[in-house]
């Protein structure tokens, strides 16, 4: 197995990795990256995210306000919460 680097390690160790923070549900979605990743590829990074947000302001929007906001509060408050 390849050694990962101290900051790899970090976010591995903090639960910080795109992945963890969805399983945790900090994040909604983790938008992928073109190949090569974004840096390398401006344009396609930016059409891949406005087609995600795109997709979410559509599921969003048919929701009404009060649901729209309940789902944020109950969201924000499981945040931190320990179920180790």
């Amino acid at each position: 197995m390849a050694q990962l680097d101290y900051k790899e390690q970090a976010a591995e160790a903090l639960q910080l990795t795109a992945p963890d923070l969805k399983k945790q549900g900090i994040i909604d979605e983790i938008v992928p990256e073109p190949l090569g990743g974004a840096h390398r590829d401006h344009q396609r990074a930016a059409e891949i995210l406005k087609a995600s947000v795109l997709n979410e302001l559509k599921h969003l929007s048919k929701l009404k306000v009060d649901k729209l906001i309940e789902k944020r509060i109950e969201k924000f408050s499981r945040m931190g919460e320990y179920s180790g």
